[in-house]
């Protein structure tokens, strides 16, 4: 069965306030030396199925075949059940989907590390994976991943194709980023059709209530206390449990930090410039790029100044399909481009940037044909049920006046282009007619739990000045930014093993320092410097 394969291969490979409640009394399954440890769920909230059962349901919704293999021992799958709209507790009920991968280590830990996505990974226990984070580091911890109400697993799941086509659309249909914004609105529009016309409560689907049931699923399954390691948009219900649930935490890592009080689309454009401004410092500061490619700062602006006046159609193969594809490349399109590798952390991709911008100058493709053909060359975009969470979670608190005031100042290429995707995200959410999440999830939250902040100097999405913010308020708390990266410190090639040290030797001991010499070190980019 293919969620027991990859849930062995990520151990091999190293890897969103709810009502009253009761608490019914913790109490940890017995564990035995040398045999898989048996959980035992003391909520009757709490329904354990085959794991073929959450892979069948996956299949049936990506018409895909499943593969009945039931047998894996340390695996184990079930449904828990919460009210939908949790200030009703004896109102409508939905079942969230999770996987617990349980420890068989003589040393096994009683505190467990739950893991929480951001983006389409807040399906956790479909879509997680941490590349490198098993490795030792939690093979003494059971490790939980649970879907977040309506994706994923969860009962009932809202797929909304609508955005999957519209990306396909970007490069099959070479459609414009005005086309692109109408289209991403009228997506949004159908998926809210869609997802009310099923049922759903569209108010109750925020940040908190996802950290209401997770705290209702550390009771149901026993543990006194457990670990969070979130990343991107889940580190905003990290810090929702740290607020709302300090005592079911023994500690809590944020890798790449979004905190409550922070306004994402007023923030966005200078955000990416400086992440810009950041790939430029790293080329002047190396002798052999800076040698190269001396106007590398200018020379891009006037790409993309020179493209917007007369798009360019770029010949390229897609590696993954095999499908030979006609990209048309306009300015935006290329910042949009430029963006999406400077935050992904994959260095030998931003090695190339110098060499395409130059490139391109020149009137030639080479480059930004290989690179499109590796990733398809576009951002992708919250949708569905994220997007709903998002939503509810922030449009109260800011105005598209004001996120247009706030990108004034910047680089008026990076203007024009994020006033297209401000645009488009803001009418999206006018689109739901959601966004009344009270004044307190706009707030900071403050703490004295232990917790780790991992952040990267390239990440636009999610920059290094919010881990900074939100540590101002956690007084227990330790940064690390690594130079040279963006988003998800967990998925860096060049720095996981760095990160992951730190983070390994933080879960053994959080009440102290850990070592964090190893994130002082330069970012090494081998830039390419062929014609």
């Amino acid at each position: 069965m293919r969620i027991k394969y990859f849930l062995k291969i990520w151990l091999l490979l190293v890897f969103l306030t709810g009502c009253s409640r009761s608490k019914p009394t913790p109490t940890l399954a017995p564990f035995t030396a040398n045999s898989i440890p048996v959980i035992n769920p003391v909520g009757s909230n709490f329904e354990i199925v085959d794991c073929s059962t959450l892979e069948n349901q996956q299949s049936d919704q990506a018409g895909h075949p499943s593969d009945q293999d039931n047998e894996n021992d340390s695996t184990l799958c079930g449904y828990l059940t919460v009210p939908e709209e949790r200030r009703l507790p004896d109102g409508p009920k939905i079942k969230i989907g999770v996987t617990v991968i349980k420890s068989s280590s003589q040393t096994r830990q009683q505190d467990p590390l739950v893991l929480i996505g951001g983006g389409s990974s807040l399906g956790g226990g479909h879509y997680f994976g941490f590349p490198g984070m098993y490795d030792e580091m939690v093979l003494d911890r059971d490790i939980i991943m649970l879907d977040v109400r309506g994706m994923g697993y969860s009962q009932p799941a809202y797929s909304c194709p609508e955005y999957s086509e519209l990306t396909d659309k970007m490069t099959s249909e070479n459609i414009s980023m005005a086309q692109w914004e109408a289209g991403y609105i009228g997506a949004s529009q159908a998926c809210r059709d869609l997802v009310e016309g099923a049922g759903a409560n569209l108010s109750a689907y925020t940040s908190s209530a996802v950290a209401a049931d997770m705290e209702d699923l550390r009771q149901a399954l026993g543990y006194s206390q457990w670990n969070v390691y979130a990343r991107a948009y889940g580190t905003r219900i990290a810090l929702i449990l740290m607020r709302d649930y300090p005592q079911s935490l023994r500690s809590v890592v944020l890798d790449s930090v979004w905190p409550l009080q922070v306004a994402p689309l007023a923030e966005q454009a200078t955000n990416a410039e400086q992440a810009l401004g950041a790939l430029f410092r790293y080329c002047v500061e190396d002798e052999q790029c800076n040698q190269y490619y001396p106007l590398l700062k200018d020379y891009f602006y006037e790409d993309v100044e020179a493209l917007n006046a007369q798009p360019i159609t770029v010949h390229t193969a897609n590696l993954n399909s095999g499908a030979l594809l006609d990209i048309v490349v306009d300015g935006n399109r290329l910042l949009d481009f430029v963006l999406s590798i400077v935050s992904s952390s994959r260095t030998e991709q931003i090695s190339e940037l110098p060499r395409m911008i130059y490139q391109l100058h020149d009137g030639k493709t080479e480059v930004i044909s290989q690179l499109l053909g590796q990733s398809n060359g576009y951002n992708r975009f919250s949708g569905g049920i994220e997007q709903l969470i998002l939503c509810n979670d922030e449009a109260r608190f800011s105005s598209f006046e004001t996120v247009t005031t706030a990108s004034s100042n910047v680089d008026i290429h990076i203007q024009k282009y994020f006033e297209i995707i401000s645009q488009a995200n803001w009418q999206a959410c006018e689109a739901w007619k959601t966004g009344t999440s009270p004044a307190s999830e706009n707030k900071p939250v403050t703490s004295d739990i232990s917790a780790l902040l991992l952040a990267g100097d390239l990440n636009w999405r999610i920059p290094s000045s919010w881990a900074t913010l939100a540590a101002q308020t956690l007084s227990h708390s330790y940064t690390v930014e690594f130079a040279g990266t963006g988003q998800t410190l967990s998925s860096s090639r060049s720095l996981s093993e760095c990160s992951n040290a730190i983070v390994k030797e933080f879960l053994t001991n959080p009440s102290v320092q850990p070592d964090m010499k190893c994130a002082s070190a330069k970012p090494h980019f081998v830039w390419i410097t062929l014609p």
